[in-house]
Parts: C-alpha cells; sequence; structure tokens
C-alpha cells in the first residue's frame, strides 16, 4: 500500500510504507508516543500512560506496560510480521498477563511496583502522574490506585499485539478468544510512512468489535468467603487436598493471621497475612490447590522482611521442594503444586509455627 501526499498547486507524490524498521523501533515508538495506540476505540475515553518499558516478569520482560485513567492495564507485545510464527506472540503476552497475576496476588504489591517504575524511569510517582496526566484530584487518585489494583487480582488486563501488519490467522485466534473466553485481547497493525524527515503513521485496530466496552469496575467481582472457596475446591481437588487446605486455614486462625480473599472470577485465593511480622503475605492458598509462599515483590523489603524470607528459602530447600520454577528471591514468588505440599502439610505448619515463634 502506497499514500499520495500534495500541496496546492503542485503535483501529488507517492509515499511507500518503510518496512527496513526492527522490532526495538517498534516498542521504543509506542513507549514514547503512546497516543499513537487507538484505544479510544476500545473505550472512548481511554488514555494511556505508559508505566514502563521492559518491565519485569518471571515470564521475562514486559515489551510495554501501560495504565489508563480508569486504572485498567494494558500489556503490549511488539513483534513483526516476519517472525516465523505470528500466532506464539498470543500465548507470550498471555503469559505476561499470568505472570503478573501470579507475582502480585493481592494488587497493592502490583501498585507498589507501578509506583517504583514510574519513579525510575520518570522520576515521579504514581500519585502524581495520575495527577498531572490525568488531571485526577486527590480523591480520584486513590480510587484509581485501587482499581489497578483490583483489575490485576481480577486478572481484567487489556492484551494488545503491535505489529507492522497483521496475518489472517492470528486475526482468526484473537476472535476466537475474545468470542469463547474472558480475555480482551486485540490486535493493532501500525503502518509507517517517511518523506522529507516527516513521518507518518497509520494505526488500525482489530479486535474491539468483539470485545464490549468496559468501564473502570463495571466488571462484577466474586466475593469469595470460606464457604465458596471450601466449594470451589471441593470441584477441583480431591478430599486428601481438601483436609490440607483445612489444616493450613485452621493454623492461621489459632496463630492470629489477618485472612482475607481474593477477588478473582475464576479461582478462589485464601490470603494468610501477619502484618506484625513481614509486609506481603505470608502465604496463598488457591481453591486449584497451589500454594503459595512469600508472594509478591521483596524490592521494598525490610531487614525483618529479609530475615523471615530467608529462613523460610533454607527451610523448604531442607524439606526437598522444587523451587526453581520460581526462585524465591527478589520480585518472585514459590509456587508449590498440590501433589508435593499436600502430603508433607503438617511438616509445613511446623515450619510456620516455629518462623512465627522466632520473629514475633
Amino acid at each position: 500500500m502506497a499514500i499520495i501526499i500534495s500541496k496546492p498547486g503542485e503535483f501529488a507524490r507517492v509515499v511507500e510504507k518503510t518496512t527496513d524498521f526492527k522490532e526495538d523501533y517498534l516498542q521504543a515508538y509506542v513507549s514514547n508516543n503512546p497516543e499513537s495506540l487507538p484505544v479510544r476505540d476500545i473505550k472512548e475515553s481511554a488514555r494511556l500512560l505508559v508505566v514502563s518499558r521492559e518491565f519485569s516478569t518471571d515470564s521475562g520482560p514486559i515489551d510495554v506496560l501501560a495504565i489508563d485513567g480508569d486504572g485498567d492495564i494494558y500489556i503490549i507485545e511488539t513483534k513483526l510480521y516476519k517472525n516465523p510464527d505470528k500466532r506464539l506472540v498470543v500465548a507470550q503476552v498471555l503469559d505476561y498477563g499470568a505472570a503478573l497475576w501470579h507475582a502480585y496476588p493481592d494488587g497493592k504489591s502490583f501498585v507498589a511496583e507501578i509506583d517504583r517504575a514510574l519513579l525510575q524511569e520518570r522520576k515521579k510517582g504514581l500519585d502524581s502522574c495520575l495527577s498531572e496526566f490525568y488531571s485526577q484530584p486527590g480523591e480520584t487518585v486513590s480510587q484509581t490506585r485501587e482499581a489497578i489494583g483490583a483489575n490485576l487480582t481480577q486478572g481484567n488486563i487489556h492484551f494488545i499485539v503491535l505489529m507492522d501488519r497483521l496475518h489472517d490467522r492470528l486475526k482468526a485466534l484473537i476472535q476466537f478468544l475474545n468470542d469463547r473466553s474472558g480475555f480482551y485481547l486485540y490486535a493493532v497493525e501500525m503502518e509507517f510512512y517517511s518523506h522529507n524527515g516527516i513521518e507518518v503513521v497509520i494505526p488500525k485496530l482489530f479486535g474491539a468489535e468483539t470485545v464490549k466496552s468496559i468501564d473502570a469496575g463495571a466488571i462484577a467481582r466474586r466475593k469469595w468467603d470460606w464457604e465458596s472457596f471450601r466449594a470451589d475446591a471441593a470441584a477441583k481437588v480431591d478430599a486428601t487436598a481438601i483436609a490440607a487446605i483445612e489444616k493450613l486455614r485452621g493454623f492461621a486462625e489459632r496463630e492470629g493471621a489477618k485472612i482475607t480473599f481474593g477477588t478473582s472470577k475464576r479461582v478462589g485465593r485464601l490470603i494468610v497475612a501477619f502484618p506484625e511480622l513481614i509486609n506481603h503475605s505470608l502465604y496463598f492458598l488457591q481453591s486449584d490447590g497451589w500454594l503459595v509462599v512469600l508472594s509478591g515483590s521483596w524490592s521494598d523489603e525490610t531487614p525483618k522482611d529479609k530475615a523471615v524470607r530467608e529462613e523460610l528459602v533454607r527451610s523448604l530447600v531442607s524439606m526437598g521442594f522444587d523451587l526453581s520454577r520460581h526462585q524465591l528471591v527478589w520480585d518472585s514468588t514459590s509456587d508449590i503444586p498440590s501433589d508435593e505440599w499436600v502430603p508433607r502439610v503438617d511438616e509445613l505448619i511446623e515450619v510456620f509455627a516455629s518462623t512465627l515463634k522466632r520473629h514475633r
């Protein structure tokens, strides 16, 4: 495709499409010019604030992580059409969303990580950026922060695949996922033209026609409690795992833990925290049987946090748990499947109890 440009009284000129740039250029362009993404076709009020380029996750760096003024989250992955399998980018971008969802189960730690990323890249924290970029008053800033955390906890993420040219099979895959799942997946085709030092960009959005407009907070949150959590678990794991879950819940209650429940629509999360001990949850249980110990980012850990973390790491390793999947270090969590922790639940409770006793 070519575009035609002209000035009054002069002959028209043909400008050919630019095709010789690299992925890094595409990534940098959208990071520096987020207004080039036609997100208003998704939501009329949308205006993107880029939080970070190369945002770190356990699954690799997210090309561009952004939010809008309502607290919606956008994961943007850039790829060139010449890549061998264009469909792999869909799995990649969804994997990034899963990595965020697992790493920050309470949402607040994700908001704190965004705050740190903005301070590092813009020298301004989240509150200042929301106030200046969107002209939000203090009360609205607080609501937006809460919406960001809630969206992450619920897994409400807008996934955008950005390419110089879209493949028909990629379009079909995106349409299928949007029609048949709870994902919000879009593709943007960006055509670049250059003439006399002026760059012309033509973005085209695909996928919005199969996704309903979503206002911040419009998606109903599932309100979990112990009864609904246990019922969901009973449908997903066996009786032995249910008994082990009940043991860990009973231990938390006896020790005076702060017990809360996540708001994800797909899986229940029973979160156990000891705020006087560490600034993160000690562990949380999912209704699908997974146990996650010491969840969230540890870049803001206190000396006491570090002591608790290191002791639990040593204890888990000495028990033979494989932490190589998600190393219990900075910005990571340890996810342990039910078939590994359930048979040793009593030993785990002893480890948690002794750690509490030593550090309280």
